[in-house]
């Protein structure tokens, strides 16, 4: 009995990863960091610019029933990035593979977690030692709820 509720309870947590296609919005941002109560004003500056720059960057990202993607990022002072690659989705891991960017050929993969509702994934990028990852958060945006068509006007009396 207890293996029937464990295996009932993973298929449960296995749904919630079942359908991630769909459109993602994600944004960027700074993981702590200790090393900021030891930097110099300068660095503390590059710091705080970086987060600036971070926090203006908006990424959206397609995952198609097919196994593709298509990514954009936009942000303050970059030109907008297009890229395109395929995705796979096991055990909560979605890998994304980059195969093409801005028209050019490229091979670079990046991992991440999704959470046990299904509607976030978290991407960790690490950085030098002693400087905080960057963290990538998507969550997925809301299918469009159709319009109402507004129903015939009634004819009144007079």
């Amino acid at each position: 009995m207890r293996h029937l509720l464990g295996l009932v309870l993973l298929l449960t947590a296995s749904a919630a990863w079942a359908d991630v296609t769909g459109k993602w919005i994600g944004i960027a941002m700074l993981g702590p960091s200790k090393i900021a109560q030891t930097m110099d004003s300068d660095a503390l500056l590059k710091l705080q610019m970086s987060k600036a720059f971070l926090k203006s960057l908006r990424y959206e990202v397609e995952l198609k029933g097919d196994g593709t993607f298509t990514a954009i990022v936009n942000g303050a002072d970059i030109e907008k990035r297009k890229s395109f690659g395929t995705w796979k989705l096991k055990s909560g891991i979605l890998t994304l593979t980059t195969t093409n960017e801005n028209g050019a050929k490229v091979s670079r993969r990046m991992t991440a977690k999704l959470d046990d509702s299904g509607k976030r994934w978290l991407v960790v990028i690490a950085s030098k030692p002693g400087l905080p990852a960057t963290k990538l958060v998507f969550a997925r945006v809301p299918a469009p709820v159709p319009a109402k068509k507004p129903e015939p006007a009634k004819p009144t009396r007079v």
